[in-house]
């Protein structure tokens, strides 16, 4: 068989879960069949992927899989298995000596009852005797086995931290051999491309959004979190991510019937949380500057680095850019002060849908800071990707009780309770601002509990979910006053709690 050197890895597909490698060498080979190896592969590969492609005038007629052992083994394993020898030594004259304890206690004990039959004529001076004599050699005995049982499970840890050390040394020292039967019509030098699918590899996407202000688009930066530990450096390859999984079933499923009957009530309401929902995409879509070059496949999208790329082989993650997108957005305020006293920046992005997101935590920063976390996932997007920006303290909305907060009255067999809350709104910030402030009425669940809102300053009232939108136009330094008032009706006897 022909010997070469190793090959040499050029492209390299990560998946979501798994990666694709593709290595290749160029062989001098003679006219007819020739007999050729890839040598130094890892051991991860699984073998069903191995694909061999040779250039035009040749013909692969067979390729083999085989595990080998490159080299000599390392000193450190004859100088373990020497080590590992003397321990086995140990454990067995252990063991043996334990063995001679058991039966020595046995025969102690059977001479003891002996001598108990077997008294004297002054029988009390003779079983004080005979017992002191066995109590002390059956203690004797006992701290003898104790301290054989700690050294023998010392020695079993240190056999089995041996054996492993041998079999990791042993494992890495083996590889995986391709042979290669070859057919070529025209002898010379003839390029062939192994390629191969491997376990050991993952990416997973994450953003970095940023918004300079509110005049500004906002930047969406897509990134990959990218590892592999296939126990070989990765040097100057073309990288391409892949969203797709290879490892799925290709076959199309098949439907079997559907039978229908009657079911007990709380079964029907299942979660329908399952809708998938795809966005087109457009390589060039509001491109800001591109790391990658992006295209859709039959898996999913891929995304390919325009320069070579190195990726170790280590348990950490490596951080690579893969395109940047710059967004129209439109900014809002957003409060909610029956849950949270602050109100929050909100960007609005337009245009995420002719993008081609997926699923991933983002950072999030605003005029040059970090505010915090988010996570964009583009299967519960409804209308429009909002992010938050965190908490704008130029914005100040208070809800406190009214006045009139709490009044009671007795009409008929019914009680009438109502709740009064004032809202006061400042813009402290130096432009107009878009406010949507958010609050609920209670719902009623029950023919006999009757809600009415009496006075809402002009929000939108949803009276399927009881919330209240109000949307405001604020000048700078403008303060706006807002109070809102209910009333709920219910039988005397009831007990309704609205606080």
């Amino acid at each position: 068989m022909m010997e070469h050197e190793l090959s040499k890895i050029t492209d390299v597909t990560i998946f979501l879960n798994g990666s694709q490698i593709t290595r290749n060498q160029t062989f001098q080979v003679e006219a007819g069949i020739n007999y050729l190896k890839f040598t130094g592969l890892p051991t991860q590969i699984h073998p069903e992927t191995i694909s061999v492609i040779p250039d035009g005038h040749c013909t692969v007629l067979s390729a083999t899989y085989r595990f080998v052992s490159e080299g000599q083994l390392p000193s450190r394993i004859s100088e373990l298995k020497s080590k590992l020898e003397k321990l086995l030594d140990q454990q067995s004259f252990q063991l043996g000596i334990q063995a001679i304890c058991s039966e020595e206690e046995e025969l102690v004990r059977a001479n003891c009852r002996i001598s108990e039959q077997n008294t004297s004529r002054n029988p009390v001076q003779d079983v004080r005797a005979t017992t002191e004599y066995f109590r002390q050699r059956l203690t004797e005995l006992c701290v003898e086995k104790l301290a054989q049982q700690k050294e023998l499970t010392k020695l079993a840890e240190e056999i089995g931290q041996i054996e492993s050390e041998i079999g990791t040394i042993s494992y890495s020292q083996q590889m995986v051999e391709v042979d290669i039967e070859l057919f070529c019509e025209v002898a010379g030098a003839h390029q062939l491309v192994l390629s191969y699918y491997m376990p050991d590899a993952n990416w997973h996407p994450y953003y970095d959004v940023r918004a300079i202000d509110v005049e500004s688009p906002v930047e969406l930066q897509l990134k990959a979190f990218v590892q592999q530990n296939s126990g070989e450096d990765w040097s100057n390859v073309k990288l391409t991510l892949s969203t797709g999984d290879p490892i799925l079933n290709g076959t199309v499923p098949k439907l079997e019937p559907w039978y229908i009957d009657y079911e007990q009530k709380s079964e029907l309401y299942r979660s329908m949380a399952d809708t998938t929902v795809s966005a087109s995409f457009e390589e060039h879509s509001f491109p800001l500057r591109s790391k990658m070059v992006a295209r859709e496949v039959l898996s999913g999208v891929e995304y390919t680095l325009e320069t070579p790329a190195t990726i170790p082989s280590a348990t950490h993650q490596k951080s690579v850019d893969i395109q940047s997108y710059s967004l129209k957005a439109q900014f809002k305020h957003v409060a909610v002060s029956k849950l949270e006293q602050d109100v929050f920046l909100i960007a609005v992005v337009q245009g995420w849908e002719q993008i081609n997101l997926l699923s991933g935590e983002a950072n999030i920063f605003f005029e040059g800071k970090y505010v915090g976390k988010s996570y964009i996932d583009p299967q519960q997007i409804e209308e429009a990707l909002e992010l938050s920006l965190g908490r704008d303290k130029g914005v100040i909305v208070r809800r406190v009780k009214g006045k009139n907060y709490t009044s009671k009255s007795f009409i008929g067999s019914n009680i009438k309770t109502s709740r009064e809350w004032e809202y006061s709104v400042r813009n402290s910030k130096s432009h107009t601002i878009q406010l949507m402030i958010e609050d609920q009425l209670p719902i009623s669940t029950n023919k006999g509990i009757v809600v009415e809102a009496d006075q809402l300053s002009g929000a939108q009232f949803d009276q399927k979910t009881g919330k209240l939108t109000w949307v405001l136009q604020l000048e700078p330094s403008q303060v706006v006053e807002m109070p809102i008032k209910y009333t709920v009706s219910y039988p005397k006897d009831a007990i309704v709690r609205l606080d």
